[in-house]
């Protein structure tokens, strides 16, 4: 009877364990099932679905081909105006180009630059159109108002590096 009774459990125990080894091998091929979903999943463009490799491809040509050049910073011509209008000339820059021309003072009313008039126009929007690339050529025009009489100085100016206004 004992001998049967240890059979029986034997028995039982086999197949549990088979059952085990069955239930670990489906896990296993689940679990390499989805590692090749992972794996193919990670060689796909999450945008489009391409293979990366031909993602790559496309996207490459599009970066290489993108301007490289910084555009070139707009520089003034060293002239410091009133905030509002009338703007009338403060100070000037010591190398820069309005003091060096020599013939505009403190105290010139400005009135148009390159031919616009802008007696009456916002500091901001004035020193957007002063401001220029370097090297480049502005034109000014100032009335000066000296013991009564009124004088049109007209001036040519290059803008310079470091010239903020």
């Amino acid at each position: 009877y004992e001998q049967i009774l240890k059979d029986l459990e034997f028995a039982a125990c086999q197949r549990s364990s088979d059952d085990l080894l069955e239930q670990l091998a489906a896990a296993n091929a689940e679990i390499e099932e989805l590692k090749q979903n992972l794996a193919d999943a990670a060689t796909l463009c999450s945008r489009c679905g391409a293979p990366l490799a031909t993602a790559k491809r496309e996207i490459v040509p599009k970066i290489v081909a993108a301007p490289s050049k910084p555009q070139p910073k707009n520089v003034g011509v060293g002239i410091v105006l009133t905030d509002v209008p009338p703007h009338r000339v403060v100070e000037f820059s010591a190398k820069g180009a309005a003091k060096q021309c020599g013939e505009i003072q403190v105290g010139d009313l400005l009135v148009s630059v390159n031919a616009e008039r802008v007696f009456d126009k916002s500091i901001r929007y004035i020193r957007s159109i002063i401001k220029g690339p370097p090297n480049s050529t502005v034109t000014m025009k100032f009335i000066r108002n000296k013991e009564g009489h009124k004088t049109m100085v007209e001036v040519n100016l290059i803008r310079k590096a470091g010239e903020l206004q």
